[in-house]
């Protein structure tokens, strides 16, 4: 009995700690998707943003971005990598007229387009060179920034499309930094997810958008509700857990010293 009490124990401080640690997730719930913000990196603001947006040769698209995202530990923003989002609602989409559309976003970089399984990487992408992967519903394709010489820049611009409208990420950086940020660049792609919302905006430190950079707040004003379907914030469910398992402790432990005395 006493190894089993040891056993189970072991049990719940394993599933306790994990419970402990959550990845910090952008959630749009106009867009219908989500993924994890990297390590170290912070949301820009917006005034910050707009600034640098009208000084710099920036296409119309770019000016109705959901958030921007950068590293913390640049100097100024956004002259080290960082990551612009935006969204453009279109409803759902037949299989023809998500392929008209693929088919226009990447012609207009090149009429030589490649269809290709894999786009989640930047591996094999040419410069000027667009991938589709229609199955998946997403163009990819490289840019270089025609800025002066001593401020050129990359552009990895990944388009998906999913059943309300079109995800574009921008990743940005310095031509000399561009491949040591391609790792970040490349997980952000990896975590964009269109299912579990909810789950997703419960995590600690969430940030989401409700209708838009108006609405955009954290978790901690998420209110849920208590009826069916409902979910706990991240904070509350983590305090829900421990609840839970503090009381299968004592239960466990009551259950152990009762035996002992009848004994």
């Amino acid at each position: 009995m006493k190894n089993r009490l040891i056993l189970i124990l072991a049990i719940v401080a394993v599933l306790l700690s994990g419970s402990m640690v959550s990845a910090e997730n952008y959630v749009n719930f106009k867009g219908q998707f989500y993924f994890e913000i990297p390590e170290g990196w912070d949301k820009v603001d917006y005034r910050v943003v707009d600034y640098y947006l009208s000084y710099s040769d920036t296409s119309k698209e770019i000016f109705n971005y959901e958030v921007v995202y950068a590293p913390s530990s640049s100097e100024r923003y956004l002259d080290d990598a960082y990551v612009v989002v935006t969204f453009d609602s279109l409803g759902a989409l037949s299989r023809a007229e998500s392929d008209s559309i693929l088919t226009a976003i990447a012609s207009g970089y090149s009429r030589d387009l490649l269809d290709a399984p894999i786009v989640q990487t930047m591996s094999g992408l040419v410069a000027g060179k667009p991938k589709i992967n229609r199955s998946e519903r997403v163009v990819s394709v490289i840019v270089d920034m025609a800025h002066r010489p001593e401020s050129k820049k990359k552009l990895w611009q990944y388009m998906r499309l999913n059943d309300v409208g079109l995800v574009s990420l921008y990743f940005y950086a310095p031509e000399a930094v561009f491949e040591s940020r391609r790792p970040v660049f490349e997980k952000i792609v990896k975590t964009l997810s269109f299912e579990n919302l909810r789950q997703a905006a419960a995590v600690d430190s969430a940030v989401y958008t409700e209708v838009g950079r108006g609405s955009e707040s954290s978790n901690e004003a998420i209110d849920w509700g208590g009826g069916e379907g409902s979910i706990w914030s991240g904070s509350s469910s983590r305090y829900l857990l421990i609840a839970v398992i503090v009381i299968v402790i004592f239960g466990l432990i009551w259950n152990f010293v009762i035996r002992r005395r009848k004994k």
